[in-house]
Parts: C-alpha cells; structure tokens; sequence
C-alpha cells in the first residue's frame, strides 16, 4: 500500500503527519482498495473515485455509501394488551412453538396490531418489508389458497395529526405440491412503499411505524382451516453502523 502525502525533509516536526494530509493510493496487492481522511477529519475507506465505500465522520458515525448497503432485521412490539382484552387470536401450540391461529376477519377481533420505531440505521430512501413466518394448522388441497392483508400507516412529526387511515396491501399465498401436510410452513412478504404519500410525507427515521394484520379471504380455493402467525418482522436496507445522537 502506497502513501501520498507532502514531502518534507524535517520528519520530526513535520505537520504532514497528520492523518488529515494522508491518502492511501489505490494498490492491488493491498487488502483495502483506497483509504482517505480528508482535512475535515471524514474518512473513506473503499471505492472513493467510484462512489461505494464506507465512511467515518468526524464525529464517529458510520456509512456505508452508494451500493455498499446492509439489511437490518428488527421484530415490533406486538399489541399484547389487545390480545388478552379480546382473547382473540387464539393461541395455538405445535411442540415448543405457541403462536397466533388466525381465521377469516369478520368484525370479531381476529387480528394483530403492532409498532416499531423506525431505525435510525435505515438508509431513509428504500422500501421496507414486513415479513411474516405462518404455518398450514391442517392438511389442505394443493392449489388452495390463504390470504393476508398489513394494513400500516406512519405518525408523522411534532405537529402532525395522528392518521386514522391506513394503507392496506394484500399477499396471496397458494398452498403447493409437497407442502400441503399440518404445519407446513409458509413465508410472506409485504412490501411497504414509504414514499406513497408523496413529496415530504415520506416515512423517516425516529417515526412511528403501525400496522395491523388480518387474514381475508382469498380470491378463490379457500383453504379449510386456520393459518398459524409464527413470526412477524420488520426488514430494513441500512447505510449506517448507528445513527448520529
């Protein structure tokens, strides 16, 4: 790995040994591509020329920058209070695992509220995904179908009216060869559009994020039983190793 910097014959006096003055030059042989620490104290390290690289500010803060991004994988905090209020959904066991059976919605309280505040580590400029683990609870006909809806909104900032709208988006699952037994498992993922409301509604950073999931029914073939929520998460692309405080 090469170093760029000033020359000066006085080595021991020389302000040039501040990090601020160095770059390390591209170099094949060497583990990292390129580091650069420029005279604000920021740091890159990677494809600086190139636009993918990671970058320490002055401060601490970490970013990764272009397409040099990660996925973070959080679970909400699930309405439990309404859950015990209205003993619905029930609660089903398989082995080791309890969670929710979940039939048709019909009015009745079949259903699951959660929230979560929105992580200061997402990048704020792509969609985020609720994903949904659930489980066949009978055997059922291949080509039957089952069908859930996340109904979400966001709260805005100090200010804002709390909404009482939502955005509903549905996901139909047909139940496939090979894996129509009890307790098959299924994997279901809503895509959230965080820009749907438009130019500066856009959801952000430190928001509140709520939902609601429901079971409707499918457009045909319904299956005959319930389906079992294992597991509800939230997945976000990130560009930061923590937010600034």
């Amino acid at each position: 790995m090469s170093i760029q910097q000033p020359t000066n014959t006085n080595n021991l006096n020389s302000p040039n040994h501040s990090l601020s003055h160095r770059v390390f030059a591209n170099d094949d042989s060497a583990p990292v591509k390129k580091v650069v620490v420029d005279s604000n104290g920021d740091s890159f390290i990677g494809d600086y020329d190139g636009g993918n690289y990671t970058k320490i500010d002055a401060n601490g803060v970490h970013s990764l920058v272009g397409t040099a991004k990660g996925s973070l994988v959080l679970r909400p905090e699930m309405n439990q209070d309404e859950i015990r209020k209205e003993l619905k959904p029930a609660l089903l066991q398989r082995g080791v695992f309890f969670r929710y059976s979940m039939p048709i919605y019909n009015n009745d309280n079949e259903e699951i509220f959660f929230k979560q505040e929105v992580p200061g580590r997402w990048d704020g400029v792509s969609d985020i995904t609720i994903h949904i683990t659930c489980a066949l609870t009978a055997g059922e006909d291949i080509g039957d179908r089952f069908q859930f809806q996340l109904s979400w909104e966001h709260d805005g900032v100090a200010g804002d009216i709390l909404p009482d709208t939502t955005n509903d988006v549905s996901v139909e699952t047909i139940v496939l060869t090979d894996r129509n037994e009890a307790y098959d498992i299924y994997e279901i993922n809503f895509t959230v559009d965080y820009d749907i409301d438009g130019e500066g509604n856009e959801i952000t950073a430190g928001e509140m994020f709520g939902a609601r999931l429901r079971r409707i029914a499918a457009t045909t073939s319904e299956v005959d039983n319930n389906i079992m929520v294992l597991k509800i998460d939230t997945h976000y692309i990130v560009n930061k190793m923590f937010k600034a405080s």
